[in-house]
């Protein structure tokens, strides 16, 4: 039988004795199990929606990041990159692509919050940083157009934070620009570690972005 038919049985006695009392403590016990069932399918079906959501926020994410990390044809470098959520899917990316035979693109990113809405704004910030980079525009003015372009119309609020860089692979010279992102290391071939050290603001709309170069050297990673 139906469960909930089950509890909604109400007891009506007017015995004045022990009777009445239990027959008032099994209608207080129905109507308690009723509240519960209700309770429980509420906060089942919330957390079926919670769990479908982030189903499809993980797929959006994984579909989004590159995965081919061979390029048989060039012996200047070797690439391996990879993605762990700690807990939540969230909007960390990547990517990476060259710019022209001897210009690789790298960009780390993080946007804000969880779920189906941050996937989609990372990937949004991930296509629009890879269009404005294959433009040839220099970093500074990639993160510079990037930043209007993803705060117009934004009335969530959301926001990423970013680091591009762009790799000349010949001579190992490199242009990186910083919004606001945990700095990238350096592992230098003699064993020292180097900190790509600026804390530029994360996308907000009107701000300046700077222009950084390095070199890299052979060995180095």
């Amino acid at each position: 039988e139906n469960l909930s038919e089950i509890v909604a049985l109400n007891i009506d006695v007017k015995t004045g004795d022990e009777i009445e009392i239990l027959a008032e403590a099994f209608n207080k016990m129905t109507s308690d199990i009723i509240r519960y069932i209700k309770e429980l399918t509420s906060v089942t079906s919330e957390r079926e929606r919670i769990e479908t959501e982030l189903r499809i926020a993980t797929l959006i994410q994984e579909g989004m990041l590159p995965r081919n990390f061979e390029y048989p044809d060039r012996n200047e470098f070797t690439l391996y990159a990879s993605m762990r959520a700690a807990k939540d899917v969230g909007g960390d990316f990547y990517d990476f692509f060259f710019v022209d035979d001897d210009h690789f693109c790298i960009t780390i990113g993080d946007v804000s919050g969880k779920g189906v809405p941050a996937a989609l704004f990372m990937a949004m910030a991930k296509a629009t940083v890879k269009d404005l980079v294959l433009r040839r525009l220099p970093v500074d003015e990639v993160m510079t157009e990037a930043n209007v372009t993803l705060c117009n119309n934004n009335e969530q609020g959301m926001f990423v934070t970013l680091l591009i860089a762009i790799i000349n692979v010949k001579t190992g010279v490199f242009q990186w620009c910083d919004a606001g992102h945990d700095p990238a290391i350096i592992w230098k071939k003699d064993g020292q570690v180097e900190l790509l050290v600026y804390y530029g603001q994360p996308s907000w709309p009107h701000f300046p972005f700077l222009f950084h170069s390095q070199t890299l050297e052979m060995m180095d990673r």
